[in-house]
């Protein structure tokens, strides 16, 4: 078997939210198959490293002896990506550990390189949960049970290289590998200046305990240290295999409870069934794709973009962002095609569940919508490629809500759990559905050079895309059905009926009315000119490999994250801008907003973070933030503005805009009906009628083009049906994926190169300091950091006397609420004084006279006369249920005078009329005012 460094990257775990098997055959708890061995983030040998994941097992599998080899791609036919493949061209930087290729040296005999092979092949065990994972390639001698048993012999082989780790006797100590790993981990974070520093001749003179078996040879040069420690041939460094195992339980309650995974999981095992592999055998589990480019540094920003893949296996509860969870498996430049490498890895994915006995699915691809295009070769916007995973035009006065509709929809607000429609459909309009069967639907025109003829044997048109259409029908886009399209198309290109054949403009008038992008277009023609010049010719393939995979379209998701903070959120801001700029009060609502978003600021929450405006270098966190506030800070300024005539109308548009965003957000995003996919529906539209009739009254015109632009809006109708099969869409926010960036740009900052074999040796070093990371974390090396909470709900304030003074000059507070055992009165408490002993003092908020803004209920607040309590702050923290804040009822031009505040909770709730903690609500009062006549 060919050698090769190192082992593979860490990308798969197997532990987490999966179906486990019961594993009495191969060790018990499954640590006979930690599937990160496979390299998925490379050209990878299947049979080599099947022995490494197979023989921690006190039995060999059979599967092991099985021949299987994959062809390894090049740089040449990746397009420059890397797939970290180990050896490397001998481009090294300073600050990187010499990663040599082996080669067998000339005067090496055959039988004397097998032999090497065999001893080469033995996989350093790692440990989790004080287990080995892993043990030796030899047949007979398995180490296999023993604590720590992967880190002792790989501790043992740097010390004596000669001699082979087989069994306890030929391991250090527990303490002696845990000292040689420190002294590695301190020589890798070290410069080379240092490091001859550290490792000069009597430096380590009572600086590391004695070793208890003076086993340890500590190096007293650097050239020694380098060769034990990080470059040698048996150094520790370079021989740390690249995969690690936790151990989880199934969770149904998130992901793995949807419609989607259920399907996953039984395509799965109907998939076993038929290779005759018994799923009481096999553990099954999901993984996350996600993708995206980056700039790796500010300076020298041009073409210096980084495009990376990362694999995140679906977490049990508890570890949501951990460390451990998300791994980068492809790297390289974002300019480049990465069309070979999407389709490499989703075929290891199969190749990955028919060998091994762990199956995994793959579940969902996070991305934005720019990505999210490029992956499924679809039409970027345009005419027939503004929704997104659909084909159709839009009829700018046929899609929205009429106004009929709309009052009658309105009228509905507060009558039952949802608002709702009094009929079925409406003759007018299509009520924001695409599919709807209203006689509206059938507006949108061909695109001009729509063919009309087709070859009397061409194969099945395209459903909805016939030759005989009168106009263009909505279609949900699937893979099989463009796959349809591109073939009926190539046929009629390449037909010998003259009469019937298509011309270029045939083709490309068919393709994009099915939201075909311009590539795939060209491609096509490409072939069908190849086809027509030389019929005796092979077929030049045309259709996407993604196209005629298994996977549905539908699980290339639309993130939140993207669609609904970076994406809409801005969107409303810069509606509301337009219009301030217009009057020339943008300055003057700068000047006011920030006086609370400064406050906000400070208490540096991590569940509501804010920023001054304008909105520069703002990321998504921020935007989040502010939407949670939004009806406040927006709602305030134009309750107060005294607009008259047109403007009025304006404002009071853009306030049902600011409550109908709320709602909606409240609905996606909080738990308490984020899996309500009729009611999130039904809030979606009620905000696009919201900001469509806003943009009408802005300019002036009644035009859709500045919607149809940004193309989010319309997008945000997939999330129902997304929602009803993979559940809600929180599930799928994909901060900790954008936050994995900061992960990978350290090892790209040092400098600009952009070649693959750059790219190859930093990939391979940020899956090894992962896995040192985590042996650390084993090894309780670094406990006292791990172990700690960075999550900040609430503020706490010096004294009692600061907080009156701040409700009574208007400023925003940082509160929380109590489990019912310890405040059965449902009050809201502030915290205040020293970390140790805390004080904690209660507000109520009144039952009556709340004043509403934007849909926002502001109350009466009062601090309880003696309810300060004092406790130990972490007592305290295990009793808070919810985090707030308690936002002033303070008008640009009014004193204030009376302390009446809102209250935003963490979970997307507010504080209704009445003093009922839910969700966010659309207004019947505000709405009942129509804003457009």
């Amino acid at each position: 078997m060919a050698r090769e460094r190192g082992a593979s990257p860490t990308w798969l775990r197997i532990s987490l939210g999966s179906r486990w098997r019961s594993a009495q055959d191969v060790a018990k708890q499954f640590i006979d198959a930690p599937v990160a061995t496979c390299r998925f983030a490379s050209a990878f040998n299947v049979k080599r490293h099947l022995r490494k994941i197979l023989n921690a097992t006190t039995e060999r599998s059979n599967v092991v002896d099985g021949d299987v080899e994959l062809e390894n791609p090049t740089d040449d036919a990746d397009g420059g990506m890397d797939w970290g493949d180990d050896a490397d061209d001998g481009e090294l930087d300073d600050d990187v550990p010499e990663l040599r290729p082996r080669r067998r040296p000339s005067s090496v005999s055959e039988e004397d390189e097998d032999a090497e092979k065999e001893r080469e092949d033995f996989l350093c065990g790692l440990v989790a949960d004080n287990e080995t994972i892993c043990a030796e390639e030899g047949p007979a001698d398995m180490i296999s049970g023993l604590p720590f048993g992967g880190l002792k012999a790989n501790a043992w082989e740097t010390v004596n290289p000669r001699i082979r780790a087989s069994s306890e006797e030929t391991m250090l100590s527990f303490g002696d590998a845990k000292l040689m790993f420190n002294i590695m981990d301190h020589a890798l974070n070290c410069s080379g200046e240092q490091r001859q520093n550290f490792f000069g001749p009597g430096q380590q003179d009572g600086m590391f305990p004695k070793s208890k078996s003076n086993n340890i040879r500590i190096p007293s040069d650097t050239k020694t240290a380098n060769a034990m420690l990080l470059e040698g041939r048996h150094s520790m460094f370079d021989n740390l295999p690249v995969e690690n195992d936790e151990h989880g339980k199934p969770n149904t309650d998130t992901i793995n409870g949807c419609e989607a995974a259920q399907e996953v999981y039984a395509d799965m095992l109907e998939e076993l069934r038929a290779q005759s592999i018994d799923p009481r055998t096999t553990a099954i589990g999901l993984v996350l794709l996600w993708s995206d480019g980056f700039q790796r540094a500010y300076v020298r920003q041009k073409e210096n973009s980084v495009w990376i893949l990362t694999i995140t296996i679906l977490n049990p509860d508890g570890k949501a962002f951990s460390a451990f969870h998300t791994y980068c498996v492809a790297i390289g430049r974002e300019s480049l095609d990465h069309t070979p490498v999407i389709d490499y890895v989703l075929g290891q994915l199969d190749v990955i569940r028919r060998i091994i006995t762990t199956a995994f699915g793959f579940m969902v691809w996070g991305s934005d919508r720019i990505e999210r295009d490029s992956l499924l070769k679809t039409s970027q916007l345009g005419t027939f490629g503004q929704r997104s995973h659909f084909a159709s035009a839009v009829d700018p006065k046929a899609l929205p809500m009429c106004n009929r509709c709309f009052r009658q929809l309105v009228g509905s607000f507060g009558q039952g759990s949802r608002p709702y429609f009094g009929d079925s459909a409406c003759p007018d309009c299509c009520r924001w559905d695409y599919l709807s069967p209203s006689p509206a639907a059938r507006t949108n025109p061909l695109p001009v050079r729509y063919p009309n003829k087709a070859a009397s044997d061409s194969p099945s048109p395209p459903e909805d895309r016939t030759i005989h259409e009168t106009y263009v029908v909505a279609k949900r886009i699937q893979f099989g059905w463009l796959v349809q399209g591109l073939e009926y198309a190539y046929h009629n290109l390449t037909t010998n009926d003259r009469q019937a054949r298509w011309i270029k403009e045939n083709m490309t008038a068919f393709l994009r009315s099915m939201s075909v992008n311009e590539a795939v277009r060209d491609q096509v023609w490409a072939s069908a000119r190849s086809k027509l010049r030389n019929p005796a010719a092979p077929v030049i393939p045309y259709i996407p490999q993604l196209w005629q995979s298994q996977y549905r379209m539908d699980r290339f998701l639309n993130s939140p994250m993207h669609l609904l903070f970076e994406g809409i959120t801005a969107d409303v801001m810069e509606v509301i801008q337009k219009f301030l700029k217009s009057k020339s009060l943008n300055a003057p609502f700068e000047r006011f907003a920030n006086v609370f978003l400064s406050e906000i600021e400070s208490f540096r929450l991590s569940w509501c973070k804010a920023r001054e405006l304008p909105k520069t270098y703002w990321q998504a966190e921020d935007l989040l933030g502010l939407s949670r506030i939004m009806p406040c800070v927006y709602g305030l300024f134009f309750a107060d503005a005294n607009f008259r005539g047109a403007d009025a109308r304006v404002a009071i548009g853009i306030l049902q805009m600011l409550n109908a965003f709320h709602a909606m957000l409240s609905a996606l995003m909080g738990p308490r009906c984020c899996k309500d996919s009729e009611k999130i529906d039904i809030y979606i539209k009620i905000f696009l009628t919201s900001i469509y009739r806003v943009s009408a009254l802005i300019d002036n015109d009644g035009s859709f083009s500045w919607l149809l632009a940004k193309g989010n809006f319309l997008s945000l109708l997939n999330l129902p049906e997304q929602i009803r099969r993979y559940g809600p869409v929180r599930w799928y926010y994909e901060g900790s994926d954008e936050r994995f960036v900061q992960c990978v740009k350290p090892f790209l900052v040092t400098n600009a190169r952009k070649t693959p074999s750059y790219f190859k040796i930093r990939l391979r070093l940020m899956q090894v300091m992962k896995l040192i990371d985590w042996i650390k974390k084993s090894l309780r090396l670094n406990g006292a950091e791990t172990d700690r909470t960075w999550f900040k709900g609430y503020y706490r304030y010096k004294t009692l006397a600061l907080i009156r003074q701040r409700m009574q000059e208007g400023r925003p507070l940082s509160a929380f609420t109590l489990s019912g055992a310890a405040d059965p009165n449902g009050l809201l408490w502030v915290a205040y004084g020293r970390a140790q002993a805390t004080h904690i003092v209660a507000i109520r908020p009144s039952s009556t006279d709340a004043v509403e803004v934007a849909g926002v209920s502001f109350a009466d607040c009062s601090i309880v006369d003696h309810s300060e309590l004092v406790h130990n702050r972490r007592d305290i923290e295990k009793q808070m249920t919810s985090y707030c804040i308690l936002f002033p009822l303070k008008l640009n031009n009014t004193p204030f005078t009376r302390s009446r505040f809102a209250t935003i909770f963490s979970d997307w709730d507010v504080l209704q009329a009445g003093r009922v903690k839910g969700e966010s609500l659309p207004s019947r009062g505000l709405f009942s005012i129509n804003a457009n006549q």
